[in-house]
């Protein structure tokens, strides 16, 4: 009776060794979208629309944590038309990604356009938009960094120019702008 039952033991092993399905594994980790850290600053800074009847090339100088991907880029002006937008890499700055982008909702973040333009980790970049109307407020020297999710707003950059040319004035005492993006971080 022990030798039948060690051979079943034994057979039942050997089975559920042979048998087990390799697993195909999980489903990879759904990493959310990041939403808007230049909304989130604004939102607490309460901000005030002008105009000096300049043209401006705005921005948000800004960095990841992680590398990955602008999904959409976004705008809150005071004036409905359309606007280039522009995303610079500072070390050198080249112009990555340039987009025209309607503005149909003034005092809104409710226009954005699809898009999707790989980012460096720790890699500095200023994300822009030419315009004769913005918005600004009174930063501090305690506004920026500021940090949400994996990004890292660093300040505002500007110069005045109808021509798209990199913003290389810093304006970190009365940020202005504004444009902003969603982010996807790699998995």
């Amino acid at each position: 009776m022990k030798k039948i039952a060690l051979s079943v033991t034994a057979a039942l092993l050997l089975t559920s060794f042979f048998s087990c399905k390799k697993e195909t594994g999980k489903p990879p980790a759904v990493i959310p979208v990041q939403q808007g850290a230049v909304e989130q600053l604004i939102k607490e800074a309460d901000p005030t629309a002008a105009s000096d009847g300049q043209t401006y090339e705005l921005g948000v100088a800004f960095k990841s944590a992680v590398k990955g991907n602008i999904q959409t880029l976004k705008l809150h002006l005071p004036q409905s038309g359309e606007y280039r937008v522009t995303l610079w890499k500072v070390t050198d700055q080249s112009i990555i990604a340039g987009n025209q982008l309607a503005c149909t909702h003034a005092d809104g973040w409710k226009d954005s356009l699809v898009v999707n333009i790989p980012i460096d980790a720790n890699t500095p970049y200023i994300l822009s938009v030419n315009t004769k109307v913005f918005y600004y407020f009174n930063g501090s020297s305690t506004t920026f960094p500021f940090t949400k999710g994996d990004i890292t707003l660093t300040g505002y950059a500007g110069k005045i120019s109808r021509e798209q040319l990199f913003p290389d004035l810093p304006l970190s005492q009365t940020p202005a702008g504004f444009v902003d993006f969603t982010f996807q971080p790699m998995q």
